[in-house]
């Protein structure tokens, strides 16, 4: 699954691979313990078997991410274990000047979203300052859809398009790996734009990165160098995905928090 919502370059990444747990529930305690999702590093075999053991799955516990684009920046909490996930996401428009901060909270079955947009005096519709919960029916699914808690979604940043089979990777510490990456055949939004995926061509299949674990094995840190191309600078694609099992968990809307979002939300951000 893929959503995104129209002015949000990609507001929404998500991952490649299948997952499935129980649903969310309403709660801001810190989730679960800490527990390795990875194996002990003396049971890998090779450095690309330590990474794509390292990137979150299904039964991760909650952790935080942050991402760093070309054009937005995203952060949040992913709690793959019920399905839950708070992504915060900031794009910068130039006509009208303005910026743009979208939180979506998604789980299985329902979603809600805040806008909030600087400077407010914009000719733009205003948004209620609550929850908007959203209403499946009156949006138009560009990607797989609905815009809900899909399968992947714990590896919002997709760290797993690494471990592809033309990627290398070497093991330069106890908790560290690098390598070079083939990341030419990856769908716009979930690396590289549309325009900055046409302006690398042949670049964006041999890409250096380096990737940092922590002591039970975990991706914590991944940073991928993309050369300059066409209009777009030289830049470092930033993963990043810690407190595992310490972070705490989305607080799931009252009542008295939300509301159903109105007419001009579909108006404004009418596909995903």
């Amino acid at each position: 699954m893929k959503a995104r919502l129209v002015g949000l370059a990609s507001l929404i990444v998500v991952g490649l691979t299948a997952g499935g747990c129980t649903s969310a529930a309403s709660g801001s305690s810190p989730a679960p313990a800490p527990t390795s999702s990875a194996p002990d590093a003396s049971h890998f075999i090779t450095p690309m078997e330590r990474l794509r053991a390292a990137i979150p799955t299904a039964n991760s516990p909650a952790f935080a991410f942050s991402i760093k684009h070309s054009d937005y920046s995203s952060t949040g909490v992913i709690d793959p274990r019920h399905k839950l996930a708070e992504i915060e996401s900031t794009e910068i428009k130039a006509r009208p000047s303005r910026i743009i901060t979208m939180t979506t909270l998604l789980t299985a079955k329902k979603a809600w979203v805040k806008v909030h947009i600087v400077p407010s005096g914009t000719s733009r519709p205003a948004m209620p300052a609550s929850w908007m919960l959203i209403d499946q029916r009156k949006i138009k699914y560009k990607g797989d859809g609905p815009f809900l808690y899909g399968d992947g979604q714990y590896d919002p940043g997709y760290a797993s398009l690494l471990c592809s089979s033309g990627t290398s990777v070497t093991q330069t510490g106890a908790g560290t790996l690098q390598g070079v990456a083939d990341l030419g055949g990856t769908e716009p939004g979930e690396i590289f734009s549309a325009a900055e995926m046409k302006a690398l061509e042949v670049k964006a299949y041999t890409l250096p990165f380096t990737a940092e674990l922590d002591s039970h094995g975990r991706l914590t840190k991944l940073s991928i160098r993309i050369p300059a191309a066409g209009a777009y600078p030289a830049r470092v694609h930033e993963i990043d995905y810690t407190g595992y099992g310490t972070v705490a968990v989305p607080t799931i809307p009252t009542a008295a928090q939300q509301t159903n979002a109105p007419r001009d939300f579909y108006t404004e951000f009418p596909v995903v």
